[in-house]
């Protein structure tokens, strides 16, 4: 009976101490998850492309809809009608397709095994990336929030700007919401060899909602963004 009890107190007091510290190890590891970077290392194997490439044309337009499904894409008529135009491509990017090393695999052409960037939330890259496109061009980004991804790559100029007292933030968000579809299409017809959008609200509503009717209008709005800013400038080469 004695040796029961002091077993029982045994296992009582090691999952007592399981309780009380395993939140904060929970939460050290999802820190420590989306905080830190990978050290560089080899490229996935990927086969190389064949045939000629494109050929220079005096504007390029990209616009990325974050967090749009390859599902929903194909419903939305400004977005089907654009890709039929062209050749339509799927690029692995790797684990986990996080906005920013997502697109600093899409700007500069490495994986993210190479870049090391494979989680950064709200973490700006200082100083912006050295050896992608965007630097190499004069060149304008525009986000509909969240720049500090954009201002990551590297762009000649961006928007909107960093608050003063923290680059992971926008300055003046809520005067931004009325202004970002007049500089995004401010961007477009500019002379800049390279012009970025980067549209967010889709993103944002399939992480809080799910895929569902709130998304798909969401979607839908994009979607006629897009219209718009292709409209502004339909002789530039466009990529969505």
């Amino acid at each position: 009976m004695l040796r029961y009890r002091i077993t029982l107190a045994i296992v009582i007091a090691l999952l007592s101490a399981v309780a009380w510290f395993l939140p904060q190890l929970r939460k050290d590891l999802i820190k420590d998850i989306i905080t830190w970077d990978a050290p560089k290392g080899e490229p996935a194997p990927m086969p190389g492309g064949t045939g000629p490439g494109l050929a220079p044309v005096a504007r390029t337009r990209v616009v990325l809809i974050d967090g749009l499904t390859a599902d929903v894409a194909k419903t939305l008529p400004t977005w089907t009608a654009l890709c039929k135009r062209g050749v339509t491509l799927e690029v692995d990017v790797g684990f986990p397709t996080i906005s920013l090393p997502v697109e600093v695999a899409l700007w500069s052409g490495m994986t993210q095994q190479q870049t090391g960037f494979v989680f950064r939330d709200r973490r700006p890259l200082v100083p912006p990336l050295a050896h992608g496109i965007p630097s190499q061009v004069r060149s304008v980004a525009v986000a509909e929030y969240h720049g500090w991804i954009v201002r990551s790559l590297g762009f000649t100029q961006t928007e909107p700007p960093s608050d003063p007292q923290n680059v992971a933030k926008d300055a003046d968000a809520e005067a931004w919401k009325t202004q970002w579809e007049e500089r995004a299409l401010a961007a477009v017809t500019s002379d800049a060899p390279l012009a970025f959008v980067h549209i967010l609200r889709v993103d944002s509503v399939g992480h809080k909602h799910g895929i569902g009717a709130e998304y798909l209008r969401v979607a839908a709005e994009a979607d006629v963004i897009l219209g718009n800013l292709v409209a502004a400038d339909p002789a530039a080469r466009w990529f969505a």
